[in-house]
């Protein structure tokens, strides 16, 4: 008979994902309900239209905030990052660096209220068009504008490890915190911190093939 793989991990960490999805809805919901503007009411709404993946009312939120006011940044960087989910990577580069280019340092926070920025974007949507250079520099912008986006120091640590590049994937460990979507790559730098050994290269290696390639 075959062992059970033991679930217990994944099981935690679907509950944790859980109660932040909860949490960042009944945010939300009160922001469409209270919000000061309605620019704001429908960047909120778009954002649970997100969440429920229905990505053609999203955008038609984010649009209309824009028509209530045409400088909503937040508006027009969360249809980049829509545009990123729909794979249409043209699209949400340009209107990246048309946020980017209206302020470099625009901040704001991602729907579950953890820390973003404008080069956060900039990062991923250079990243899906293949451009890790030009990624890995909007990252390490991110995370000079804001230490704490533990998302931009993920990625960053994802690129650096595509390129071999292990000890400078390292030096973003402590940047990504305890949150639970990094948990594993964190454990697995720390492990190669630690270690030695004649073994070491083949954990370094495994680990450049299984992390670098994802994202």
């Amino acid at each position: 008979m075959k062992d059970v793989p033991d679930i217990s991990s994944d099981l935690q960490l679907a509950a944790a994902k859980g109660r932040e999805i909860i949490q960042a809805l009944e945010r939300l919901v009160g922001e469409v309900e209270q919000a000061q503007s309605d620019a704001a009411r429908l960047v909120a709404a778009g954002k649970i239209r997100e969440v429920a993946q229905t990505f053609q009312l999203a955008q038609k939120h984010y649009h209309a905030a824009l028509q209530r006011d045409p400088g909503s940044l937040e508006a027009k960087a969360r249809l980049a990052i829509l545009y990123t989910k729909q794979r249409r990577r043209p699209t949400a580069l340009k209107t990246a660096l048309e946020v980017a280019q209206q302020n470099a340092k625009f901040k704001f926070s991602d729907i579950t209220g953890r820390p973003r920025s404008v080069q956060t974007v900039l990062g991923d949507t250079h990243r899906e068009n293949g451009n890790a250079e030009d990624a890995k520099t909007a990252y390490a912008a991110a995370l000079k504008l804001q230490s704490s986006d533990d998302y931009a120091a993920f990625r960053l640590a994802q690129l650096y490890l595509g390129s071999g590049d292990v000890a400078a994937a390292q030096s973003l460990a402590k940047k990504m915190g305890d949150h639970s979507e990094f948990a594993e790559l964190n454990a697995a730098l720390r492990l190669v911190n630690v270690g030695s050994g004649p073994g070491m290269g083949r954990i370094i290696a495994d680990l450049t093939s299984k992390f670098g390639g994802a994202v």
